[in-house]
């Protein structure tokens, strides 16, 4: 059979190929790709030819062995189906749902040692997050936060936002998002930040010294535990001025071939501040008497169950628009957050929605946001997605009448009413993000069609901001 494999063929030039690919051998099975999640950080540095030459793609992965030179493959975040065994495989693979590092691609032959079985309390989309959530789970083994500290996370990409969610699950004191992006910054406190500021704004030192009690001065208390995640060398710099004496940096940005400049004159050289360097392939040395890769990778999945980050994927587009979602991420980062690649021949099929557009009032609360902190409307459009893998007898995903009839009774809860005051909101920051969430639960209990595997809720506040949420309602068959 011939599968459709992605190749990197020059700085910031990608290529769709078709190529054969091998019945599966001994021991070996072949996996049918259902979609590949795009690393937005070291993916991108092949992406833009900022991959160190001398070093290999990654060698801990059978997949990624060799050495950076274009034309090279690359990717490490596929989710499929397994379709086809080679002899002395187990048949309970057959039909199994799969993880694996593995570069993007149709469909690939693997030794059954090299797939990661996905749990059944894990959709498919949640499933990609993997690599990404064990790297957070790796950077907490690294940093070992403790109860009470200031903890601080520069960038706000997809690898910070999961080590933020993290980070927010434990009693700290404070926790401190910087992104220059505004929407990142958003999601960041959806997800628990107590602060969310862009790192070069002229008010944030002051900002950051008044959140770790300092009332002034050269010598604020600064951070207890800093977290740099950015890939911007110059963010390094900005981590060791925040951190505490004695403080803790934990760097999992990786920069590639891009040169990072430091003054180690100032604060770092009578601070004590302790630089770790922090990457997924190896476990601390403190640790690795007790802690494996396996016992990671279950952390990783347990987390991936309760935190759902399919809510972090901001674009789905398939393999033949590759091009496009490299180049989208490039250009876009402030509204392109995580990109998936998908494929055809997945379970899911079907999609209907149905919009409506509603005037509703909030404030918002919980930070400076301005005039945004007094009452005002927005002309909020909704649009509710459903999507399943199967009809009904008439041929129906969901009976349209049913669609509108839920869609309405949700507007007209929530037309012309302030959201703060609505029992849902109660404690809750009214952002788009959250009234996404609330809209999708309370759509979901009031469309009860067997045929449905997901709802989606997307809701503009004006005619250029949205957000979305995808609310899983069973595996696809």
């Amino acid at each position: 059979m011939n599968r459709a494999t992605l190749w990197f063929t020059a700085p910031r030039a990608v290529a769709v190929r078709e190529e054969p690919l091998a019945e599966p051998g001994p021991g070996t099975v072949r996996v049918d790709v259902r979609a590949s999640a795009i690393s937005p950080g070291t993916e991108m540095l092949v992406y833009r030819g900022e991959f160190p030459a001398e070093l290999a793609l990654d060698a801990t992965l059978a997949a990624l062995a060799g050495g950076f030179r274009y034309p090279v493959r690359y990717g490490y975040a596929s989710v499929g189906r397994v379709a086809a065994l080679g002899a002395e495989v187990d048949a309970a693979w057959l039909g199994r749902r799969v993880f694996a590092f593995q570069p993007h691609a149709s469909a690939y032959v693997a030794p059954t040692a090299e797939l990661l079985p996905i749990p059944d309390d894990v959709d498919d989309e949640d499933a990609l997050f993997l690599a990404n959530m064990e790297t957070a789970v790796n950077f907490l083994l690294d940093g070992a936060p403790l109860i009470g500290e200031r903890v601080a996370v520069f960038g706000q990409g997809v690898v910070g936002l999961l080590t933020l969610a993290l980070l927010a699950r434990l009693p700290l004191t404070a926790l401190v998002a910087l992104d220059r992006w505004p929407a990142r910054r958003a999601r960041a406190l959806t997800l628990g930040a107590t602060e969310a500021l862009d790192p070069i704004a002229a008010e944030t030192p002051a900002r950051l010294r008044a959140l770790c009690g300092a009332e002034g001065g050269e010598d604020p208390a600064g951070f207890d535990l800093i977290f740099e995640l950015s890939g911007a060398p110059a963010a390094l710099d900005a981590a060791i001025t925040a951190a505490a004496f004695d403080g803790r940096i934990v760097v999992g940005s990786w920069y590639g071939a891009k040169p990072v400049t430091l003054d180690l004159g100032r604060r770092f050289h009578r601070g004590r501040a302790r630089l770790i360097s922090s990457q997924v392939s190896t476990l601390t040395p403190a640790l690795a008497g007790r802690w494996s890769k396996t016992r990671r990778l279950d952390v990783a999945w347990r987390q991936i169950a309760a935190l759902r980050p399919a809510q972090l994927i901001t674009q789905r587009l398939p393999l033949q628009q590759a091009a496009a979602a490299y180049h989208l991420i490039d250009s876009d980062p402030d509204t392109c957050l995580q990109v998936i690649l998908t494929y055809g021949g997945g379970p899911l099929m079907y999609t209907v929605a149905v919009k409506r557009d509603f005037v509703a009032q909030h404030y918002l609360i919980g930070g400076d946001w301005g005039a945004e902190n007094t009452l005002h409307s927005h002309h909020y459009v909704l649009e509710v997605q459903l999507e399943g893998d199967r009809l009904d007898r008439h041929g129906y995903l969901v009976d349209i009448v049913e669609i509108e009839q839920a869609l309405d009774a949700l507007v007209a809860a929530h037309r012309d009413h302030v959201l703060n005051d609505l029992p849902e909101f109660v404690g809750l920051n009214p952002s788009i993000e959250h009234f996404c969430r609330i809209a999708a639960e309370q759509l979901a209990a009031r469309i009860s069609a067997g045929t449905l595997t997901a709802l989606v809720v997307k809701i503009w506040e004006n005619e250029i901001a949205w957000a979305a949420y995808r609310l899983p309602l069973r595996k696809p068959a």
